[in-house]
């Protein structure tokens, strides 16, 4: 049986997109440009679709969408008006069709509306499970927002009905609304543990839910691609970056990032985009000695040797991570040291970088500045050097990101995906 906690993480908050559209053109046309964006789960709003009560369609659409999307979650959903949605549905219809998609089709999810009544939820509810869906249980409010024990009352009834995550969407009046909204997600969490919850405060008042949400409890969020399916919703690129950065910075407020891998592995522009994109400080440990020292690394290898250099290696590791939450970008030897490694696994999360040998050669084949590749600049020997240091760093590392072929942007939001899971 497919599990919540397959798709949800308590603390973090998952994006879904809406795909829309009257025609099946529309429908992929749409669904191309979304590939281009950022998303984990795709909610089909099947009630767009012209023809979505011909189940046998739908069911093929359904098929089209998951091929193309792959192991990201496809979320099933027809939105009656009555929620807000395209279609004007009866619960024996609407009960018909869901049938059908979920013993036919190969959705992750499907969204059931809350006020169909028990009846008719729980028959859908079994039908899902026995098909090995997740049902998300959803209610909408587009006038106001209930007192913060309606909410929780809400929410609550629908995890008692069988929902594996219980949904409500609500339209404020003012700010204090939005903290009801927040108050009922956060009571809940505290008071049921194995429940899970989504809920949003809709319109420009409401925006900020869907940014930080998951400090409450709610576990997924909505962004735009084009097409807005309901009030307030942000674009879901923009969304990505303010939720990765306010999730990493309460994540590793008592930590460190500490960036990991043999020379040329892009540590030191990797550490970059991640301030520019967090915010948070960055620092480089070889330009760090390099200041200490008053020499260049270069310098202090002819004058003093590899022991001086890796003793002030040392030191200096030490006294950077004395701060937390810091992003750094270590020396390429750092981990070397026992003494080295057990700081940083104290101190941080080690985040290994790694390329193929002639991916290093191309990207330091110019450089002066690599002390041991002096006289032996060559891919046959960064392999033979890489692979000496390969089991160490595989051993140490918290998190592994190949950099070859990547660009820079997507090798950081592949580390903001993977820290804090």
């Amino acid at each position: 049986m497919r599990k919540v906690e397959d798709y949800f993480k308590k603390g973090k908050s998952k994006i879904c997109v809406p795909l829309m559209g009257r025609t099946e053109d529309e429908i992929f046309e749409n669904l191309s440009n979304i590939q281009k964006h950022y998303f984990d789960i795709i909610e089909w709003r099947a009630d767009y679709y012209k023809e979505v009560l011909i189940a046998k369609k739908s069911i093929e659409i359904i098929k089209k969408i998951k091929n193309i999307i792959g192991n990201r979650g496809l979320l099933f959903t027809i939105r009656t008006s009555f929620e807000g949605g395209e279609i004007e549905i009866s619960k024996e219809k609407y009960k018909e069709v869901l049938t059908a998609v979920l013993e036919n089709s190969n959705i992750d999810m499907v969204d059931i509306e809350f006020m169909m009544g028990k009846e008719t939820i729980s028959d859908i509810i079994h039908k899902a499970h026995n098909n090995n869906i997740l049902v998300i249980g959803s209610n909408h409010d587009f006038v106001e927002t209930p007192e913060a024990d309606e909410i929780y009352n809400r929410l609550l009834e629908m995890k008692k009905a069988g929902m594996d995550i219980s949904k409500i969407a609500v339209m404020p009046k003012s700010k204090s609304d939005v903290v009801k909204l927040f108050e009922a997600t956060a009571k809940i969490n505290e008071d049921v543990k194995d429940i899970y919850t989504i809920t949003m405060s809709m319109g420009n008042t409401g925006e900020i839910s869907r940014v930080i949400g998951s400090y409450f409890g709610s576990v997924m969020t909505f962004g735009a691609v084009g097409n807005v399916s309901a009030p307030g919703q942000i674009e879901a690129d923009k969304l990505y970056d303010i939720i990765k950065k306010i999730e990493m910075e309460s994540h590793i407020m008592n930590e460190n990032i500490l960036l990991i891998g043999f020379m040329g592995t892009g540590k030191t522009s990797v550490s970059r985009e991640l301030k520019k994109i967090t915010n948070l400080p960055e620092i480089d440990m070889d330009k760090y000695i390099v200041d200490r020292e008053k020499m260049s690394i270069a310098e202090i290898f002819d004058k003093f040797g590899e022991d001086y250099f890796r003793k002030v290696e040392t030191e200096c590791l030490k006294e950077i991570l004395k701060n937390k939450g810091l992003i750094v970008s270590c020396g390429g030897g750092v981990v070397v040291k026992d003494e080295n490694v057990s700081y940083m696994k104290n101190r941080g999360k080690i985040v290994l970088l790694t390329a193929t040998p002639e991916t290093v050669y191309e990207r330091v084949k110019h450089s002066t500045e690599r002390p041991i590749l002096n006289n032996n600049m060559n891919v046959e020997f960064i392999g033979e050097l890489m692979e000496k240091r390969r089991e160490r760093y595989l051993s140490v590392a918290d998190i592994i990101i190949k950099t070859d072929n990547k660009s820079i942007e997507d090798i950081v939001k592949e580390i903001l995906d993977k820290i804090g899971e």
